[in-house]
């Protein structure tokens, strides 16, 4: 939504106070509030009235920061927050919920009429009040904005919500992340601990982290390569560390063997193979699928374990060929690959273990959905700020080519 200059929008937010009946001691403290809000917005040089100027005000006059949002406040930061939300709130959709919703005769917004509605029947219907606990629900905006919140929890993303992948804050970030136009729940900010109490009531829990056993097979004379990247897995350009992996899916028809190559800026899979054999094959494939999808990347670091496909002949020379720099774990050591061992658990507890494959087309199509089209560009992480792979990946390759 386009932001509305300060002096406007704070006049209209004035009349609609005065409208629905805020007192004379109430509105000079408001008044106060928002003079030193203009005050700042003129120290800043903005004009318009944003989300960063509302919070950058707060933390310099408050000492409230943004993480301190979710958290519990004193009476006194609360009151302060509030006076700003509700110039957020005011820009946002037009209204003033807590005032509304004890004042029915007050509604103009057609918004809240139409969902003031239906969550009078939602409450007859489903739950099935008598009469006067559901004058007394629609009265309170603590039920109001539940009610509005679970409706945008079942919205926002039908595939992380079906397989129970997010947790409470997650859910935060992705409802807050979409423009209030676009999701059912309107309110600019969310409480986790509400997101934590709706998803109790619904029965919505993230699944719990399972731990898995690396199964390498090192046990071979081939060559092996010097552990090069060595626990290092930070970088901040694309193409320039990457790791592999093995693990396999069981289905009724025998096993499905997944290989896998992922860049460590941002976590993004950017190599895939699936077969019904372990070879040497298996992980060549992978390898042509990175080099591919990463537009031919050279002297970049591939860093995997010692077993004895990522050992063999052949597929060192691809490595070779392809311009890669090998680099191995150390005997029995899964720590020294821990990114594609944590990816294996999350792909597993978040969408394999509940289903049971008759065939292996069955396994191989779950595990693309959840690789290239959840994993990649949907799932949030929160070590990159909340945000998908993909979009973190692309981000920096833009900023190193800019360079």
């Amino acid at each position: 939504m386009k932001p509305q200059k300060l002096h406007k929008l704070l006049q209209d937010l004035e009349q609609e106070l005065l409208r629905l009946g805020y007192t004379k001691g109430s509105m000079t403290f408001y008044r106060n509030r928002w003079r030193k809000l203009k005050d700042f917005a003129d120290k800043k040089g903005q004009e318009y009235y944003t989300e960063q100027l509302g919070i950058d005000f707060v933390q310099e006059y408050f000492g409230i920061t943004q993480d301190d949002f979710s958290r519990t406040l004193n009476q006194a930061q609360t009151q302060e927050l509030r006076v700003i939300l509700m110039v957020g709130d005011f820009q946002l959709h037009h209204a003033v919920l807590r005032r509304y919703l004890k004042h029915r005769k007050l509604l103009t917004n057609p918004y809240f009429i139409e969902t003031s509605k239906r969550f009078e029947d939602y409450c007859v219907s489903t739950k099935d009040y008598s009469k006067s606990t559901v004058v007394h629900y629609t009265k309170q905006s603590g039920y109001f904005m539940d009610y509005l919140l679970a409706q945008g929890m079942h919205d926002f993303s039908c595939i992380s919500m079906d397989n129970n992948t997010y947790g409470s804050i997650k859910v935060r970030k992705s409802l807050e992340a979409k423009d209030a136009e676009e999701r059912y729940c309107k309110l600019q900010r969310i409480n986790h601990k509400r997101i934590e109490r709706i998803m109790r009531r619904n029965g919505i829990k993230s699944k719990v982290k399972k731990k898995y056993k690396a199964t390498t097979d090192s046990n071979h004379n081939l060559p092996v390569a010097e552990n090069l990247l060595n626990r290092d897995f930070g970088t901040e350009k694309p193409n320039k560390k990457l790791v592999s992996d093995i693990t396999y899916v069981h289905t009724d028809e025998g096993w499905l063997y997944v290989a896998a190559i992922m860049d460590l800026c941002g976590g993004k899979i950017v190599g895939l193979s699936m077969s019904d054999r372990m070879t040497k094959q298996l992980v060549i494939d992978a390898l042509h699928d990175a080099y591919k999808t990463s537009g031919r990347p050279q002297k970049a670091i591939l860093h995997s374990d010692r077993g004895s496909q990522y050992c063999s002949y052949a597929y060192r020379e691809q490595l070779t060929k392809y311009g890669y720099i090998c680099s191995m774990s150390r005997k029995g050591n899964c720590w020294d690959n821990a990114p594609m061992e944590s990816f294996w658990g999350k792909m597993k507890q978040e969408w394999l273990n509940d289903q049971k494959f008759r065939t292996r087309a069955e396994a191989k199509s779950k595990i693309f959905e959840y690789i290239m089209i959840f994993y990649n560009r949907k799932r949030l992480h929160a070590s990159y700020d909340y945000r998908t792979p993909e979009a973190y990946y692309r981000e920096k390759l833009l900023l190193h080519c800019a360079a």
